[in-house]
């Protein structure tokens, strides 16, 4: 009769309170690894809002002129690449939704680009509604495809929820433009300028990204002259939606450029 083996037995995963004892620094709990503030977060996670012809893609470009954050991707819905005539960046034009999952899945698994550049997420949404209305009508011909029902807005608004989420996730800086809109609470008569997006899919978006900044054109008078610039607002302020997670930024940056930001949040090592 063969010699019977002794059962194998699983050691017990050390705590971190045990692994701490022996005076090592912890490097994870499990599989998931263990990081420190200042290497979790590397990466710019950016939403300039404003309203049409401040300036916002071609602040977005920027990210193209500093060695830090290029190359850039420039993902185009809204047709408004003029602006940027210029600039020696690449840029993809997206027609139907579902290009979003090559898009997504190439920038996962790819090391070239440094940044990815959504413009505009405003637009997106209409993009993503159209289609959802056009694979509803094919079931049901009888369905008013300018008619969107609960269902389909709440069908829309996760779909929207998810590529947000998972263009935000990516290893690389995420700039992401929107339109603006003035809402008015019923309640008191109040404004708010937030992000053009419908229902709550406008301030989830404000609690995704690490900035959101409300882009605007500010005129004033010097020794005689109407200057006109370009200001970030990126603390609330009045009715305007803005933050800034890194407390880096001030109140608002004059003439901002992608640069300007990245210097203050993540300054420049030799």
């Amino acid at each position: 009769m063969a010699e019977s083996r002794p059962a194998t037995v699983k050691q017990p995963i050390q705590s971190s309170q045990q692994k701490a004892a022996t005076g090592h620094p912890l490097t994870a709990i499990g599989s998931i690894p263990i990081v420190k503030p200042s290497v979790a977060r590397q990466h710019l996670k950016i939403l300039v809002y404003g309203y049409p012809g401040v300036g916002k893609t071609v602040f977005a470009s920027t990210a193209n002129d500093d060695p830090r954050t290029k190359p850039a991707l420039f993902i185009d819905f809204e047709g408004g690449t003029l602006s940027i005539a210029d600039k020696d960046i690449d840029v993809v034009r997206v027609t139907e939704f579902k290009q979003f999952n090559e898009i997504y899945e190439f920038l996962r698994t790819q090391n070239h680009y440094r940044t990815v550049i959504l413009d505009s997420i405003t637009e997106i949404q209409k993009l993503n509604m159209l289609g959802l209305m056009a694979e509803a009508v094919k079931l049901n011909p009888n369905k008013d495809p300018d008619r969107p029902l609960i269902d389909d807005w709440g069908k829309s608004t996760e779909q929207m929820r998810k590529l947000i989420r998972h263009f935000r996730d990516l290893p690389m800086h995420v700039i992401i433009t929107a339109l603006a809109q003035e809402v008015k609470d019923e309640r008191d008569g109040s404004i708010t300028v937030k992000p053009s997006l419908p229902g709550k899919l406008a301030d989830e978006i404000c609690g995704m990204l690490d900035i959101v900044g409300y882009l605007g054109v500010m005129e004033r008078t010097v020794e005689g002259q109407r200057v006109s610039t370009r200001q970030l607002l990126v603390q609330p302020m009045s009715k305007f939606i803005a933050k800034d997670r890194s407390n880096k930024l001030g109140q608002f940056i004059e003439n901002p450029t992608v640069p300007k930001l990245l210097d203050a949040i993540i300054p420049k090592t030799n």
